[in-house]
Formats: C-alpha cells, structure tokens, sequence
C-alpha cells in the first residue's frame, strides 16, 4: 500500500478529533450570544473552558468507538467523498443520541457544570458541516496530488476481465493480466503491485488460491467482487474499496486505530512492569554474576522482526557464557564453538522438530538458569523490546534468522506484524507445538485479530504463569 494512502488514511482519525473540538467551541461561543431561535429570547448561557474540554473528550471517544466499529478507518476502506459521507451521518445521528444520553444521566454525579442541549445542537450542525468539508478536502487532496505526480498511483494488477470504471480512475495505474500468467507470482514477490483485483469468474482455483495465500505473505491486497464457494475456508471479509462491495482476502486486519491503542497499550504496561520488576532484576542479576562470573547478565539475541528486519532481543542470560551463541555480538557462526555445540546438542537432544528446537537436560544452563527459564522468568528484559517498539506483548513468536531460513514462503506471513512476548501459540500448546502447528496459530491471530483476542490471550498467559508457578510446571 502506497504512502500517501496511508497517510490519508490515518489523517482522518485527528481532522475528525480536531472537527468535532472546534465544533464545541464554536458553539459554546454561539450559545454565549445567542439562542438562534427566531421569536424566542432565552437567557445568553456561557460555559466554563475547563467544564467543556470534558465533554469534547466525552464527545471525541464516542465518536470514535463508533467510527472504529462501523470500519471506517480501516486502510483497506477506500470510499469516495459522497459514500463516505452518508455513512458518516447515521455514525453522527447515532452518537448523538448516546453523547445525550451519556451527558444526561451522568448530571448531579459531579461538579462539572451541565451541558445546554442547544450547545450540543449547535455543535451537532456545524461538526456535520465541518466534517463534510474535511473529508472532500482529503478526498480532493489525495486526487490532486496523484494528478500531479506528487504521489505515486496505486498499482492495480487486474486479474480476469476488463473493468472500465477503473481504468478510467486517475487513482490507478493498472496492469492487466490472465490468470494462469507466471509473471504473476514474479510481481509480488517483487512488490511492483499495491492491490490483485480478481475480476468476474475466475475459474482456475487453484492458481488464485496460491496467488491469495503468497500475496498475504507479502502484504498485498486481494479483493473480488464474488465470494467463491471454493475459498469458504478462508478468512475474508466485505468492505467498501473505491466506491464498490468487494470481499478482501487480505491477512492483516488491525486497525490504525487497533494499532495505536495496541501501542499505547505497550507502551505503559512495560513502563509499569519494568518500574514494578526492576528489584527482581538486581537480584536475578546478582544471582547470575554469583554462578557465572563472566558478562553480561542480559544476554542479547538476533531475531527476525516486521518484514524480515533483524533487531537485538534482551533475555537473561540462563547458560554458561562460553556456551552462549554470540552472533549479536559480532562472533561470525564459522568461529563461535557455542554455535557448534548448539547443533551437536540439537542432532541429539531435541525434543522439538528443526526449525524448532528444545534441547532436553541441557547442559549448557546454569543453576538459576533452570529456574528463570522454568518459570519464563528470562523473558522479562524484552519488557525494554515491548517498550522502545520492536516487540508487542502480544504477537506471534520471534524467531531467530537461522530458523527463518528454513521457513516455507507462505510461512513468511507470520513476519508480516511484530512479534510478541506471549501469542497464540504459547498459551495453546507452547512447546508441544510442531513448528506447523504454531505457524497456523500465529497466522490465525495475524487474520483475526481484534482487541478482544489481544485481551483473551493477556489474561490466558497470566493464567499460564500462575500455574507454572503454583504446579511447577
């Protein structure tokens, strides 16, 4: 997905925040003045700034759930100003029967002075108003800058028949071509196409089946206007794309609104774990140092991050130093002997298959290396991964660069979000888990994620821990 889409995407979330802000004030000024009812006289009534700023922020989080829940400020969503606006005016007439409601019932509750319907009214009119205007001013914008070659054209490959209306949009640049064309799968993987737009019937399933599952692995969207009954195993949904109901077979589906509470989630759960837990890290600390007196006690590692970045990983060191695997350190694998040794401990104590491996009464950890890692308590640095952004708690396992050499392409797909300290597959299974079955896990969070599974998976992996501790195991 282009840039510019993107941006123009996620400018709608504050343009709608700043509307409705100015909207209050607006009309908070109007009431100051005015009624704005012919024949009738009411009493001028001002409110306090400071009283009004909370309903602007009462106002702003209703209406964004609400925006949030009807879809659109999805990325894939691309509807034009006219379709964009209509349903913006059922959201508005919905929120405002809620904001009534919710600023209604909650008077007497607090000091905060009461709110006049009229100023709600007013503001009701002009966001409308306000609202229009920015959205046609985007839409416009967008259009414009494409025109001029300010920003690139969405790459459309078309797949099947002919499709007039679009290639008659100045949005596109489209690329035409026939199902069974091998260059097909050559455009992906090279990322010259932004959208694969199957057109009409297309009748060899098998052939748009491995484009559908390749693109995801690589972040292209996929829509078509009929739902085959072929493909009634894989996640899809309806959406509004260019002013027409198609059904997308895209894998990512968060948010940016899903992202950003994602991330702000993060952001202040690891800053309070990392204040809560940091005693607990001077004294692990100091128990490593006492076995082991070789550094470091936090033990970096190279893993795989969004689309194939690598980035450094923070665990407490629970092996002998001299047995601990030192890419992250600049140690090439030709001269590390831990490296060695790893693979010779791997070909005869895994109990995990390769690219997955767990080695069984290893001995390569130390004392207290048993117990943090029993109780999963070397995982708590990446609490620094969750906070600076390379992680999330949630997500699907970061793998090491030497296993994602060994990944299948389509498996490639689980490097298409960050990856999380716990996920799908530690509280199903955990090491029980083939490398498949986790990878299928992984891929089922990357393809129905919401902020309700999020929060299963958070408490279910506390429910996890608590066990490990409580049992032993």
């Amino acid at each position: 997905m282009k840039r510019s889409r993107i941006l123009f995407s996620l400018l709608r979330i504050p343009l709608d925040i700043l509307t409705l802000s100015v909207s209050f004030l607006i009309a908070r000024n109007i009431r100051a003045i005015t009624d704005g009812i012919p024949g009738i006289y009411l009493p001028r009534y001002s409110l306090a700034y400071s009283d009004l700023f909370f309903y602007i922020l009462l106002a702003i989080i209703i209406f964004l759930i609400i925006q949030e829940s009807r879809n659109m400020y999805r990325l894939e969503t691309r509807a034009d100003a006219s379709s964009e606006i209509t349903q913006f005016l059922g959201n508005t007439f919905l929120w405002f029967l809620i904001f009534i409601g919710a600023v209604y019932l909650s008077m007497g509750f607090s000091d905060i002075q009461d709110l006049p319907r009229l100023i709600i009214f007013f503001a009701t009119i002009l966001f409308l108003i306000f609202w229009s205007l920015g959205r046609m001013l985007l839409v416009y914008g967008e259009k414009r800058g494409i025109e001029k070659n300010i920003f690139p054209r969405e790459q459309l490959l078309v797949i099947g028949n002919s499709v007039p209306e679009l290639e008659e949009n100045p949005l596109f640049h489209i690329v035409k071509r026939w199902i069974n064309d091998p260059k097909i799968l050559d455009m992906i993987r090279s990322h010259t196409i932004d959208t694969i737009f199957f057109s009409g019937e297309v009748e060899k399933w098998v052939q748009m089946t491995e484009i559908i599952e390749l693109a995801k692995v690589y972040g292209i969207r996929t829509i078509q206007t009929i739902i085959p009954w072929e493909f009634s195993n894989i996640p899809r949904e309806i959406i509004e794309w260019n002013g027409i109901a198609v059904v997308n077979f895209s894998a990512i589906t968060i948010t940016p609104w899903e992202r950003l509470l994602k991330r702000i989630f993060d952001i202040f759960l690891s800053i309070f774990l990392l204040i809560l837990f940091f005693p607990l890290f001077l004294i692990i600390g100091i128990c490593i140092k006492i076995e082991d007196p070789s550094w470091p006690i936090i033990f970096r590692n190279r893993r795989v991050w969004l689309d194939g970045t690598i980035f450094t990983l923070y665990k407490f060191r629970y092996m002998y130093w001299k047995y601990s695997v030192k890419d992250a350190y600049g140690k090439s694998p030709e001269d590390d002997p831990a490296l060695q040794y790893e693979m010779e401990l791997r070909e005869k104590q895994s109990s995990r298959k390769w690219p997955l491996y767990k080695v069984e009464n290893d001995p390569r950890v130390t004392k207290i290396g048993k117990i943090i890692e029993k109780f999963s308590i070397d995982e708590l640095p990446q609490l620094w991964n969750v906070f600076i952004g390379n992680m999330s708690f949630i997500g699907p396992r970061a793998h090491q660069p030497r296993e994602v050499e060994q990944y299948e392409e389509y498996q490639n797909q689980v490097l298409t979000v960050k990856p999380g300290i716990t996920g799908m597959a530690q509280v199903h299974g955990r090491d029980q888990n083939s490398f498949e079955d986790e990878v299928k896990l992984d891929i089922y969070y990357i393809e129905h994620y919401s902020l309700w599974l999020d929060s299963v998976i958070f408490f279910r992996t506390l429910f996890v821990v608590l066990r490990r501790w409580l049992t032993g195991r």
